[in-house]
């Protein structure tokens, strides 16, 4: 009954207090298992090294020391409270479901651990696919008007009788050095055509103009102003092909001689920058925010990664665009399977365990119940024999003639006394038949009698009286 009522003050027990009219609150005990649980997916964080996520003041995830403070006092205030009333149910089911729980969240943590890995490494990769385009489209962009500008400083160091020899064998090089270039030009000071070189054009008649739009104009007149090799804006080359002008003017301490003019075409030289690059996906190409190549299909919504450069008067913008997500690796794929596979046999064995300790305790228990009851049972046999002993003692002490008989009326005790008075032995009468009693004593008249008395006396249970007198 005292187990009964104090089971009935502590319902909850030591996870919670509840009444009729009252809500559920949770005891220490279950803040402290919850404290515990939440310095361990910290602590577990921290070793998959799991990246912490900006809260919404600003702050971050605790770090180590206090994960591992969390943990250490949730799981000795825990140790250090009172036990459950339900001391089976919290360690057959609630611990090897935390068990279970604790493994699963292991697992999920280096699942995201290293599916972070994998887009960081994603992240690094694009970056430097990126910074691969930018460098390679630099390189081949000066490459070309070095060349443009190498073959200007030829022209301009030779007598002008031997100019244009010069640079017909210098282009036609040229041409098939360089990628990029699709024409090359000798252009005298008043910008009329002499000399000209191409892959896929017509040969063009010399004193053709060449700034009769406002484009090649602007190109010629820049570098006029600055004496160095300049960019026009993006136009149709004479091949019909998008493309742009390098304009070198040919100059020396006598002055301006002309100028040499390379046409870049753009399809030829993005595929050169772009073929030696490896996993280069959607992309766009702008000089001076004009689009001047497209590779890929843009998906809605996608946000490109921009880096810029400035040549010889242009601003080149790169955009790159993700591609489409890369699926999990299936190592972290395998970990999670692992984990939850795990999660649930170590729930299971510890089910197990805690069942088989419990059996064992309940088995210790009933072993405890049973030599207790043994211990009793032979005391009260020792209490018996004492008693008998000393009633054995009493009777053999006194005058009077006792004898004792079981229920088939045989003589299973006879004091001195009671032997003398039937004139037999006492060993002799043990084990024999009471049928010759009292006939033998008190005579055939009152043998009737005594025996009708003796049997009514054990029917009913009850003691019975007669006197007699033996002859």
């Amino acid at each position: 009954m005292i187990q009964s009522r104090q089971l009935a003050r502590h319902p909850a027990g030591r996870f919670g207090t509840a009444g009729p009219g009252r809500r559920w609150l949770p005891k220490p005990g279950t803040i402290c298992i919850a404290v515990a649980l939440a310095g361990a997916a910290l602590l577990l964080a921290h070793l998959a090294g799991v990246s912490a996520p900006a809260t919404a003041g600003g702050g971050n995830l605790p770090g180590m020391p206090v994960a591992t403070g969390l943990f250490l006092l949730g799981r000795g205030r825990a140790g250090r409270g009172p036990r459950p009333p339900w001391p089976r149910g919290y360690r057959t089911l609630v611990v090897p479901l935390a068990m279970a729980l604790l493994t699963l969240l292991s697992s999920l943590l280096l699942w995201r651990a290293l599916d972070a890995r994998q887009q960081q490494r994603e992240q690094l990769a694009a970056q430097a696919r990126r910074q691969g385009v930018v460098l390679a489209l630099r390189e081949d962009a000066i490459d070309e008007v070095l060349a443009v500008r190498r073959l200007a400083l030829r022209l301009a160091a030779v007598p002008e009788g031997l100019r244009l020899a010069l640079f017909e064998v210098d282009a036609r090089q040229d041409l098939a050095d360089i990628a990029g270039l699709d024409d090359l030009a000798w252009v005298d000071a008043h910008r009329r055509l002499l000399g000209w070189r191409s892959r896929h054009s017509p040969p063009r008649q010399p004193g053709l103009p060449l700034d009769r739009d406002a484009a090649r104009k602007l190109a010629y007149d820049q570098a006029d102003a600055s004496g160095k090799p300049r960019l026009s804006a993006p136009l149709r080359l004479a091949s019909g092909a998008y493309g742009q002008l390098v304009v070198v003017p040919v100059e020396d301490a006598r002055g301006l001689h002309g100028y040499v003019v390379g046409a870049i075409r753009f399809d030829r030289l993005f595929a050169h920058v772009l073929a030696p690059l490896q996993g280069v996906g959607t992309l766009r190409i702008r000089q001076d925010r004009q689009l001047i190549h497209a590779r890929g299909a843009v998906a809605p919504g996608s946000v490109p990664v921009v880096a810029s450069v400035a040549l010889y008067g242009r601003q080149w913008q790169v955009e790159m665009y993700p591609g489409p997500p890369a699926p999990p690796s299936p190592i972290a794929w395998l970990v999670w399977l692992f984990g939850l596979v795990l999660g649930g046999v170590l729930g299971v064995l510890w089910r197990l365990r805690a069942l088989a300790q419990e059996r064992a305790r309940q088995a210790e228990a009933a072993s405890d119940q049973l030599r207790d009851q043994a211990s009793a049972r032979e005391a009260t046999q020792a209490a018996l024999s004492d008693a008998e002993r000393n009633m054995v003692t009493v009777v053999e002490s006194i005058t009077d003639g006792v004898f004792m008989v079981d229920r088939q009326w045989r003589y299973t005790y006879v004091n001195p006394q009671a032997a003398r008075m039937l004139g037999a032995d006492p060993a002799s009468l043990v084990g024999s038949s009471l049928s010759a009693f009292p006939a033998s004593v008190a005579g055939e008249s009152a043998s009737h009698c005594i025996h009708e008395l003796w049997s009514q006396a054990c029917r009913d249970n009850q003691p019975a009286a007669m006197e007699i007198t033996l002859g």
